[in-house]
């Protein structure tokens, strides 16, 4: 018989409990109770002839009382759950483990037994020493008879830790971004600082792993967002999580490491008849009969938990600053504007991500460092894994998050570029010199071609081809137009314009062909702000025809700005008033690909009685040829 076959096992001995009654069964069983309550013994006797000349042979009968052996019978099923712990392979149905159920029945059973009387037209009476009963009474759920272990079945373990890794006891970074398809390991560790009070017995349960709504508020305390303004306010407060999509998942022993683990893909579904090309080398988590897994009522179950691809949450956003100090506009746009509110539900925000170099707050999706991955994803959501249930003895209640993958409709990138031939248009994420504070140190750079698979293939492919329809580059000189580079099949000729161009060659990038200005930023993400705010979420088409009027007439009016206040000063991030350094050239250097075209901009003065009174831009325009 192969091990772990439940249904072989099954026909050998079984006790399941129903309500208050017990149903036995299988062939041990069958043989205990075939026992019947008296037997006919037929029996051989001899008879002395009466004249002592010899004997005669005769046939008697007689009826036996037979009697049925409790103790062995009990001692056979306390050894039945002592196997039944040591099955590892386990399952959780309407809440309760498999064998966490199949234990507690054999333990009340013998907690309840009461020794039969049996019948004539049935069954053989039990007998058993009243003392031998009333022990195994006393040490019915103990997994030895030892006072520490007198209750050792009805114990839940302490989880003493939770997280998530890629490989058992290397935890993930709350922040390390997982993409939806990755293999994870759901880690719960149990605490046996004390053995004897903490021990217990090793049954799979119930993880639930699911994804929150972002709310939206009106807690306008950050600037960018118009007093005038209307924000529709959430029922439930800014700290309170609501469950936006869930599933569960099951939690296995981990006889090496004491705990429990679930080895699982982020938005693997419950019924899935897909087999994932690689899977975990232990256990999968799909029901071998490829039917859905029955959930405890209540329990909302979805076919992917990260809803993600084209178009899934519209219009969704995500920001990328790299700054030294919190930008209170970039963040305000992220956090409270309108426009990125959820289409079915309006209470509701569409945040996949805002990267900084200060703090982590993972409810608003708030995450201090940002990574390549970061760039590279384009967006992410949280996953959350909780670890609740309540026994006799411990309340365990435990909550970690991940960050997933989920690329956003809107991403707005504040960084760095350098228009150094080296650097081919990178957006360069940079810290200030401990050697040299006037200048930044590289952490590093991601250069367009890295975000395009298979370049110059059939199969080339862009990152950003998940979702990204809006790509801001607040970065210099990302969008230069190089006619004299050469657009060559390697790595090296995605670069500048013509890079970004293959990064995204369906969308709009607003971004800048010179070397561009805090400022400039600042009031160019101000005014975004305030203008989205007050606009009905577009399709792509009216978006892109608003975003390229928009990046040129706010450029236009910040160019003039600048003209007739040469001298303008302004605060910088350290709200210090500052001479703005030449933000005209900036302003100038805008730029925009939309699908096919480049477009930058030239100055045409308007001149009245002979003086300039301010300039217009005029497109200058290239098409792509690839």
């Amino acid at each position: 018989m192969k091990m772990n076959n439940k249904i072989e096992a099954d026909k050998i001995f079984k006790i399941e409990k129903i309500g208050n009654d017990y149903i036995l069964s299988g062939k041990l069983y069958d043989s205990y109770k075939s026992t019947p309550y008296q037997q006919t013994y037929k029996y051989k006797y001899f008879e002395v002839l009466p004249d002592n000349s010899g004997s005669i042979t005769k046939t008697g009968e007689v009826n036996v009382k037979l009697y049925r052996d409790a103790k062995n019978f009990l001692n056979l099923i306390k050894n039945m759950v002592m196997l039944q712990s040591l099955d590892k392979i386990d399952c959780v149905i309407n809440g309760q483990s498999r064998n966490a159920k199949r234990t507690l029945d054999m333990c009340d059973y013998i907690n309840d037994f009461q020794p039969s009387n049996g019948s004539e037209a049935g069954d053989a009476e039990e007998k058993i020493a009243p003392e031998q009963l009333e022990r195994y009474k006393k040490y019915a759920y103990a997994q030895l008879e030892m006072d520490d272990y007198i209750d050792y079945y009805k114990k839940k373990p302490v989880i003493k830790d939770l997280y998530v890794a890629r490989t058992t006891d290397i935890k993930l970074s709350p922040t390390e971004i997982v993409h939806p398809n990755e293999f994870l390991t759901l880690c719960a560790k149990a605490d046996l600082s004390d053995y004897y009070k903490l021990i217990a017995p090793d049954n799979a349960f119930l993880c639930k792993v699911y994804t929150v709504k972002q709310n939206v508020t009106d807690n306008n305390d950050n600037e960018g967002t118009p007093s005038s303004s209307v924000i529709i306010v959430a029922s439930k407060s800014e700290n309170e999580l609501e469950i936006d999509r869930q599933k569960l998942i099951t939690l296995i022993p981990d006889v090496l490491n004491r705990g429990f683990y679930a080895k699982f893909q982020v938005n693997e579904t419950d019924s899935d008849d897909e087999t994932p090309q690689t899977p975990p080398p232990v256990i999968s988590l799909k029901n071998t009969q490829r039917k859905p897994k029955k959930l405890p009522e209540n329990v909302i179950t979805y076919n992917n938990l990260i809803k993600f691809g084209v178009d899934a949450v519209r219009e969704s956003i995500c920001c990328i600053k790299n700054s030294y100090t919190e930008d209170a506009i970039l963040k305000n746009l992220y956090t409270h504007n309108k426009y990125f509110t959820n289409q079915t539900n309006n209470s509701y925000r569409n945040m996949l991500g805002y990267f900084n170099d200060y703090y982590f707050n993972k409810e608003k999706l708030i995450f201090p460092n940002i990574s390549d991955l970061a760039i590279k994803y384009g967006g992410v959501q949280h996953s959350y894994f909780d670890i609740d249930f309540i026994d006799d003895h411990h309340h365990v209640k435990m909550t970690v998050s991940q960050p997933v993958k989920n690329q956003a409709d809107w991403l707005i990138i504040d960084a760095h570029g350098d228009p150094d031939s080296t650097r081919n248009g990178a957006i360069i994420i940079a810290k200030p010199d401990p050697n040299n504070p006037s200048h930044d140190e590289t952490v590093f750079q991601v250069n367009p071609w890295e975000l395009v698979d298979k370049i110059n293939t059939s199969e080339e492919k862009s990152k950003y081809s998940e979702d990204v329809d809006v790509l801001i580059l607040l970065a210099c000189a990302t969008l230069p137009w190089i006619d004299s580079d050469p657009f060559a099949s390697t790595p090296e000729g995605y670069k500048y314009s013509k890079g970004w161009h293959k990064v995204l060659p369906d969308g709009i990038i607003l971004g800048f062909k010179l070397n561009t200005h805090d400022v400039v930023n600042r009031e160019i993400t101000r005014e975004l702000n305030r203008q989205l705010h007050k606009l009905p979420q577009m399709n792509k088409e009216q978006t892109r025809a608003w975003l390229r009027s928009f990046w040129k007439d706010v450029n236009e009016n910040l160019y003039n700005e600048f003209f007739r206040n040469p001298k303008l000063k302004v605060k910088n991030i350290e709200n210090e008033e500052v001479e703005i350094d030449n933000p005209r050239v900036a302003a100038l250097g805008a730029a925009v690909l939309d699908r096919k075209m480049h477009v930058s901009y030239k100055e045409m003065p308007i001149i009245i009685d002979e003086k300039i009174v301010e300039y217009k831009f005029e497109e200058d325009t290239n098409e792509f040829s690839h």
